[in-house]
C-alpha cells in the first residue's frame, strides 16, 4: 500500500500539473516502466530506514509483474540479513 499514499501532490486546479507530479514522485512501481527498475532498491532502502522484524510478499490481484520481482527482492534481503 506504500504506493497508494505515499505521494499526494497538492491540489491547485491544475490537473496536468497534478497528474505530471503524482507520476514524477510515483513510489517506483513494476507497472510503471520508468520506475520499475528503481522499485527493489526503494523497497530495500524502506526497510533499512524502518528496521522491521520481517517482510510479507503479498502479490496484487492482476499484477504479475510484482512476481517477477519476488525471487530478486528475497535475495536481496537474504543479503542484507
Amino acid at each position: 500500500m506504500y504506493r497508494s499514499f505515499a505521494n499526494h501532490p497538492e491540489i491547485t486546479g491544475d490537473v496536468g500539473k497534478f497528474i505530471s507530479t503524482s507520476n514524477q514522485n510515483h513510489f517506483p512501481c513494476t507497472t510503471l516502466l520508468s520506475t520499475s527498475d528503481r522499485r527493489a532498491e526503494a523497497i530495500m532502502n524502506l526497510l533499512r530506514e524502518e528496521t522491521p522484524r520481517g517482510f510479507i510478499f503479498i502479490g496484487e490481484k492482476f499484477c504479475e509483474y510484482e512476481y517477477f520481482e519476488i525471487p530478486f527482492i528475497d535475495k536481496m534481503l537474504r543479503k542484507e540479513d
